[in-house]
Parts: structure tokens; sequence; C-alpha cells
């Protein structure tokens, strides 16, 4: 037997055993108080009208929180196994017993490289380890999901002898780090981190670590060409209390002693320097960061301790730094943090968490005087989070009244997106269009939110964006209009997985897709008549960054390709009605008219 299927069918037992446990996993874990209140918070958040997840998503993660706590760690399972083995399948108990001896983890890790459809080589990108195979057909949808294969992947996983598999809700992000990782994790609890890793912090801190998927989708952020991240460094510089450093600086003592000096700007001395690679080349002497950079100086232990909100101001500091102190003297790493804003915010104001920094900027938090981090830099953020909900779920937001209510100077926070938009654009380009094919963009479409484009990955069988009506009346239109020879490959019950798969036939994995992004559109344009190299021209401009790739196309092939399909199977079996038959170029092109046929729209709604 090949290495490749004895691993499909080691994965086939264990996912069947482990279907046969999860009730009793959530049954026993559920006697566990910690474990409970996580399940409770989960439930109620479940029951929220204003949650930000499907209800769904609610019962996988109280669902995994039960599995993770009992099958990571070895004492646990083998108290489960000592109750349940009575009533287990023997497959079931030889997988716990596997389980003693290779316990679950969870890894946060990135795909370096696709094998096979569900086959992936990735890297952890906590433990530093690359290479590792791994096995996880939720992976592989939430890659053709996004139009980035730049994605921070946290899943619970297994071994099970041949490569890793996943199990339970997989999380996904677009711009969480592995330097955001471990700030979250030593924010929480930073011995429980050191001893225990990835697993032990969340099965300890469930809830509060998983906060991170209220970002999962927000790019990374960035302020003034620069992206914007909160640097925290812990230098030992002897006489550091002494020292008089270039440049202008604000200067405040607290009540215990600790010196804050806030950098204003450059001196002459600052000016006539050289300045760092990772300095803005335009501005290199002036701040640009969300909020002011400081150091903080604690004379007693001669240390100062770099807080600054870009890289850019990291920099800036070290090099004012090294005009007091040999470069060799600030290799020293004592402590250091680099952290995304978007994290930063999000749990700046958690009291969960404990950010490593706290102890010494919460020194002056009271002061009237002083321009703390948290004043300024939450405001900001919570409207990007806003600002991100409303695009992400199709709702309005006035942002100038919201400026407004938060103290935010409007012409800036504009500006401020507008560079987002640009940073987002670099790195995600729109579809290059022609003249002659901006004609055919659809009158009044607009791309559906991302809360609803992910629905498009979904089946029509399961599907949370479509009812599918499978009645004798909606059967009896699809015969009428698909001819004897189709009607012969379906039956009543059975046209939504017929439907599904003349897509796959025709686009493969993208299959999916493709149809439920027609669909939706057939949907809104209800029965006017639409050229097809429209409806192609549309999906492209939603999904070329994943189409095209998969089915290795350009644009003009893709619309031929599309154009056949239509023609010959989705018109032949009576999905779609066409104004007239269509020869050569205006068939290769997609130019005839379709509308939806009356089989279709009796067969799906919204």
């Amino acid at each position: 037997m090949s290495k490749k299927k004895n691993i499909l069918n080691y994965r086939s037992r264990f996912e069947h055993s482990l279907d046969e446990v999860e009730p009793y996993i959530f049954e026993w874990a559920a006697e566990f108080p910690h474990v409970a209140e996580d399940i409770f918070i989960l439930q109620e958040m479940e029951q929220d009208p204003e949650n930000r997840f499907p209800a769904t998503w609610y019962t996988f993660m109280a669902g995994t929180r039960a599995v993770s706590f009992a099958l990571t760690q070895e004492k646990q399972i083998k108290k489960f196994l000592a109750r349940y083995r009575d009533i287990l399948s023997d497959e079931a108990v030889e997988m716990l017993k596997y389980f003693q001896k290779h316990p679950m983890t969870w890894k946060a890790f990135m795909v370096e490289e696709t094998i096979d459809t569900n086959l992936f080589k990735i890297f952890d990108v906590l433990e530093e380890d690359d290479g590792l195979p791994l096995a996880s057909k939720g992976v592989a949808d939430i890659l053709k999901q996004h139009q980035t294969e730049d994605i921070l992947f946290i899943a619970l996983c297994f071994k099970d002898g041949a490569c890793l598999r996943t199990t339970g809700i997989i999380h996904s992000y677009l711009s969480v780090t592995d330097d955001d990782l471990d700030f979250i994790c030593c924010s929480l609890d930073e011995d429980l981190y050191d001893e225990q890793g990835l697993t032990g912090i969340i099965n300890s801190r469930y809830c509060s670590f998983f906060i991170i998927d209220q970002i999962a989708m927000i790019p990374p952020i960035g302020f003034r060409g620069l992206r914007s991240e909160i640097v925290w460094r812990e230098l030992y510089l002897k006489g550091i209390s002494q020292v008089k450093l270039p440049g202008q600086w604000d200067i405040e003592t607290s009540s215990e002693g600790v010196i804050k000096l806030e950098y204003l700007g450059p001196d002459n001395e600052v000016e006539a320097m050289e300045p760092l690679g990772a300095q803005d080349p335009e501005n290199p002497w002036e701040p640009a960061g969300l909020f002011p950079s400081c150091l903080y100086i604690i004379p007693e232990e001669e240390t100062a301790c770099i807080y600054a909100s870009s890289t850019h101001d990291y920099a800036l500091l070290m090099k004012v730094l090294s005009c007091r102190y040999p470069w060799k003297n600030l290799q020293q790493l004592f402590s250091f943090f680099l952290v995304s804003s978007s994290v930063w915010a999000l749990v700046s104001s958690n009291p969960d968490f404990s950010p490593p920094w706290e102890w010494c900027t919460s020194l002056f938090e009271d002061d009237s005087s002083s321009s703390g981090d948290n004043e300024s830099l939450d405001p900001i953020n919570t409207l990007l989070r806003e600002v991100f909900d409303a695009e992400n779920f199709g709702r309005e937001i006035d942002i100038p009244k919201r400026c407004g209510e938060l103290g935010i100077d409007p012409e800036e926070f504009q500006s401020f997106l507008q560079a987002l938009d640009e940073d987002h654009e670099k790195k995600f380009p729109k579809l290059a269009l022609s003249e002659d094919d901006k004609a055919y963009e659809i009158p009044g479409f607009n791309a559906p939110p991302p809360v609803i484009r992910l629905k498009f990955f979904e089946p029509l069988s399961d599907s949370d964006l479509f009812t599918v009506s499978e009645s004798d009346e909606t059967y009896d239109l699809f015969t009428s209009l698909a001819g004897e020879e189709n009607a012969e490959m379906t039956e009543p019950g059975d046209m939504g997985d017929y439907i599904s798969e003349l897509f796959e036939a025709g686009f493969g994995y993208s299959g999916r897709l493709v149809m439920n992004c027609l669909f939706y559109m057939m949907m809104l344009q209800e029965d006017q008549w639409t050229p097809v190299r429209s409806y192609g021209i549309e999906m492209l401009k939603m999904f070329h960054k994943t189409l095209l790739p998969k089915l290795q196309m350009d644009k003009e092939s893709f619309l031929a390709n599309f154009s056949r399909f239509v023609l010959r199977i989705l018109c032949t079996n009576g999905v779609l009605e066409i104004s007239h038959r269509p020869k050569g170029e205006e068939r290769s092109r997609g130019t005839y008219m379709v509308k939806s046929s009356a089989f279709f729209r009796s067969f799906i709604t919204l």
C-alpha cells in the first residue's frame, strides 16, 4: 500500500472514532468548572443576535474546547478512558490509548507547500519547525476562500504516525503574526507559556486567547506608509539616568522615580546623523506612529525601555541612543516584543491581559499631562474595527459622526483609511479591465460583503445563503426544461447534488465557488436578460486571485470556458434560458444574453 493511501485510511479510522467519543467528551469535560465556564460563555454568545460569527461557529468552539481539555493531556485522557472504556468501541479505546502516548497539541502554522488537494507542508511559527506534513480538508477550504496564501492558522492537531491532522474549528488570520502570539500568550500567563507552550495557554485561557478571532480578517494596519506595530524593548545602559540624549523631549518623572521621555522631534545633532534603514527615508527624524514614542528610564536598575508605535520610531530611538552608547551595548535583549496595533488595541482594555510593559506605562496613566498610548490609540482602533465590521457585514457607518464622538480628526482618519486602501490595493490588486470589459459590468451590482462571499464556498446541501426547494413542482419544471435525457440523470430530492456535480465537472475544485457566485448574481438579476460575459467579469472581479491560479487560466480563457459551460451545460439542463442560439465570437466571448429559468427561480431562493 502506498504511503499516501495509508495516510488516508488512517485518517478515516481516527475520524470515525473521534465522532464516537466527542459526545462523551463534551459531557465529561463540562463537569470541570473552568471548562464549563468557557462553554457557558460560548453558548451565551451563540444566542446573542449581535454576535460577530454564525451561531454554528460558537457551537464548534465549545466542542473544540472540550476536546482540547480532554485529549491534550495524558492524565485527562487516562481519566476519561477509565470512565467510558466499557461503552466505547474497541477502535475508540485504541485511539485513546494512542493519544495517551501522543496527546493532541495546538499548533500555529503557515502553509509552506501544497503537496496534494488536502495535503501540505507547514511551518510551525512558534516552534520554528518546518516541513511538517499536514492533511486537512479544512485548511484546504480556507485557502480556497481567500485570495492569498499568506495566512496564519491555529488548530488543534494530532499525529497519526504518518502526518499531522486537524480536528475541530480551524482559526485563520490575515494579519496576526508569531510575534503577536508571543505577546498574547505572555500577557495572559508568561510562566505557563514558558512551561506548557501554546497548548497550555489555550487550555487555561481559551475564551480570552481567541478574542483575536475578532480581527481575523482585518488586514495589516499601516500609518503614513508604515506598518503600525508597537515595539517594547528593555536595555541595560549604565548611567542612563545621567545621560543627556540628543533630540527634543517632553520629560516627566513618576512618584516612583521612573523617568518618561516622550520624543517630540530632532535637534541639530539628530539631524546630522545617518538614519537607519528601517527609518522613513523622506522624514527620518520625525515621529511616525499612532501615539508618541517614549523612553522609560528606571535609574535604580540602570534600565532604558523603548516604547514605540512603529518600527520607524523604534529605529529612530535606537539611533538616538547609539549617539551615547556603542552598538554592542544596544544588542542585549532582556525583553523584546513586536506587536501589531490591531492586536494591541484589542487586548489593551481587556482585564484578562497584563502586557509586559504595563508595570511601567501605568505609572503615568493618571497624569493629566501624559499623552498615554491607550488614550490616543484606542479611539482610532475602535473606529477601525467598526469600519472593518461595516465592510465585512455590509452595514452603514457614519464615519464623520463617529470621529466626532470619539474625538478623532475626521480628515486625518480619512487619510489613514486611504493609505490602508492603497496598501491593500498593492497587496491585492484589482482585476485589470479594458474599456470594452467595463461595458459588460452589471449596472448597479456591488460585490457582497465578505460575510456573504464566504458563504459562496458552502455546498448547496448545507447552504446558509440559499434556500433550496426539492419539491415535486420544482422537479416537474426541471424535467420540462432539461429534456428527458438530462431528467433521467436525477430524481426528486437529488437535484441539488446533480446541479452541484455539473459545476464540479466543469470547474473541478472551484466548481462550488463558481456555482454559488453565479446563483447569487442570478438571484439579484431576477429575470433580466444579462450577457454571460457580465456574470463572468463580475465573478472575476471578486475572485480572480482564487479562480485563475487554481484553474490555470487567464481572464479570457476563463471567460471562454465559462461561456461554453453556460451554453452547453446550464442552458441544456434548464438552469438558464438563452435569447438566441449564439455562434462564433459571440459564443466564445460570452456576449450572448441569458436569464434565469422558471425552474431556477423555483429551485433557489435567497
